[in-house]
């Protein structure tokens, strides 16, 4: 039953494709508010024509110009040194969208926010790792005959993560500091 449900999922994104917009979003499409969803999101100029093909489908053109200007209004959204934070924050990158001197007043911003990303990750993944040796521990002791070195090897293993933990959490602490002073 789940096998049938992902196989059926599968197929409706595939059939799907790089469809953007559907017909009746196509029918009633507002296409200066596309374009500054668009620019919001920092996406390329050329993204318009993914919107043309979905549209075409039933004789839609986009109405290039209103989407442009849409587009450029969003980008001053995006292009800024809170949004590169934000960016940075989820693990994602900055889309070469924004002009030089825009781009780099959000360099920093980012760079802090993508440090904080990068030090939320490491911590889930050790903290995950300790819940699986944990895990192993527990078997080994309930096992017939336990192997107190194994034993031994997974909590040094397990001590040795905690304090790599408490480190990371600490220079995460160092660079949330420094948050507001790149905003």
């Amino acid at each position: 039953m789940i096998r049938k449900a992902f196989l059926f999922s599968f197929f409706l994104i595939v059939l799907s494709g790089c469809e953007t917009m559907t017909n009746k979003e196509c029918m009633r499409a507002d296409w200066y508010g596309i374009g500054l969803s668009d620019g919001q999101s920092g996406r390329y100029s050329d993204y318009l024509d993914n919107h043309a093909k979905a549209c075409g489908d039933i004789g839609i053109v986009p109405n290039q110009q209103k989407w442009l200007v849409g587009r450029q209004a969003g980008l001053q959204q995006y292009c800024t040194p809170e949004n590169a934070f934000k960016i940075g924050r989820r693990g994602d990158s900055i889309n070469k969208v924004c002009s030089p001197e825009q781009h780099s007043k959000m360099f920093q911003p980012f760079y802090v926010g993508k440090q904080i990303y990068d030090f939320e990750w490491r911590i889930n993944s050790l903290e995950y790792e300790l819940e699986r040796l944990q895990s192993d521990i527990d078997q080994e002791l309930i096992s017939e005959k336990p192997d107190l070195n194994e034993i031994r090897r997974l909590r040094r293993k397990v001590r040795s993560n905690e304090r790599e933990i408490r480190t990371l959490q600490q220079q995460k602490f160092v660079v949330e500091l420094k948050v507001q002073d790149v905003l």
